[in-house]
C-alpha cells in the first residue's frame, strides 16, 4: 500500500535498504558503511546499513579512542540518525576498519557527481499508450498539485489511478511511460518551471513536497545530514538540510532546476 511504500523509499534514501521498486519489490539491507563528508571544519560520517546494537558500541569505542565524537540522535520519520566526527579522513578510515564496516569518502559528493541526469532517464522509458479505465489527474506545474482531468489529449504529465497508478509523460507526439520522479523533473523542464531553490548560507535546499526526487539524488541529499527532508506545512514543501554547495550545484544541475548560488 502507500504508507508501506512511502516507508521502503524512505529507507532507500537513507541508504539502509535497498528495493527493487519497478518489479516485485525484493529487497535487500545494505552493508553497513559510513559515508563520509569533508567539511571546511570537520569530517562527518552518516552511519548507512545494518546497524546491531553490538556494531553500534563497537564503532562508539574505536570513535572514542580516536578522539572523534558518536552521536545517535532521534528522527520522526525514520530510525535514528548515526554520526560519527572525527579530526581527519586517516582517523575516520581507522574507525570504520577496526569496527568492520566498509567506509566511503565524500559519499553524497560521489554520488550526486555520477548520477544521471533527468534528461538521460528518459531514453530508457518506453514508449505506452495512455491507460484507458482509470482516474486520469494532470499534474499542474503553477498549482504545483495534481489536478483532475477529463482527458489525457494534450502535452501533460499524466497519473492514473485504478488498482495501480501508472504514470504517462506526453510531450509532443511521443507517450513515454514514467518513473514519477522522472516525469515530474521532464516535465517541469518542459514548462520551464524552476522550483527548488537553494540557500547557501543555511545550506538548505527546498522543493515542492508533491515532486519526488530521483532515488539516488534523494540518496545524495539525505547522506549530507543522514536525515529525511522536513516537511513544512506552509507551503507545502520539503527542506533538505546540511547540503554543501559542491552538492546543491550537481543536484539542481542534473534537476534541470537552474544553478545553486
Amino acid at each position: 500500500d502507500l504508507y508501506r511504500t512511502v516507508k521502503a523509499r524512505q529507507l532507500s534514501m537513507l541508504g539502509h535498504v535497498e528495493f527493487a521498486f519497478e518489479g516485485d519489490l525484493r529487497w535487500a539491507v545494505c552493508e553497513p558503511t559510513i559515508a563520509w563528508l569533508t567539511r571546511e571544519d570537520r569530517i562527518t560520517g552518516v552511519l548507512c546499513g545494518d546497524r546491531s546494537p553490538r556494531l553500534l558500541a563497537t564503532i562508539e569505542q574505536h570513535c572514542d579512542a580516536l578522539g572523534g565524537r558518536y552521536e545517535q540522535l532521534p528522527q520522526d520519520e525514520g530510525p535514528d540518525v548515526v554520526l560519527i566526527s572525527v579530526p581527519s579522513s586517516d582517523i575516520g578510515e581507522q574507525v570504520a576498519r577496526q569496527a568492520g564496516v566498509k567506509s566511503q569518502l565524500d559519499a553524497a559528493i560521489r554520488l550526486a557527481e555520477i548520477a544521471p541526469d533527468v534528461q538521460s532517464y528518459l531514453h530508457l522509458c518506453p514508449r505506452e499508450p495512455m491507460p484507458q479505465g482509470f482516474r486520469t489527474e494532470r499534474y499542474d506545474t503553477q498549482r504545483l498539485a495534481w489536478i483532475e482531468a477529463s482527458e489525457a489529449n494534450q502535452p501533460g504529465f499524466y497519473r492514473f489511478t485504478h488498482y495501480r497508478r501508472e504514470y504517462r509523460l506526453k510531450i509532443g507526439d511521443d507517450v513515454l511511460k514514467t518513473p514519477p520522479y522522472i516525469g515530474f523533473f521532464a516535465w517541469l523542464r518542459h514548462e520551464n518551471r524552476l522550483v527548488f531553490t537553494y540557500d547557501a548560507a543555511k545550506q538548505m535546499l527546498h522543493g515542492p513536497a508533491s515532486v519526488t526526487l530521483p532515488p539516488l539524488l534523494a540518496r545524495a541529499a539525505t547522506l549530507c545530514s543522514g536525515y529525511l527532508p522536513r516537511f513544512v506545512s506552509q507551503g507545502r514543501s520539503h527542506i533538505y538540510q546540511n547540503i554543501p554547495p559542491i552538492v546543491a550545484h550537481h543536484l539542481l544541475d542534473k534537476l534541470h532546476q537552474g544553478k545553486a548560488t
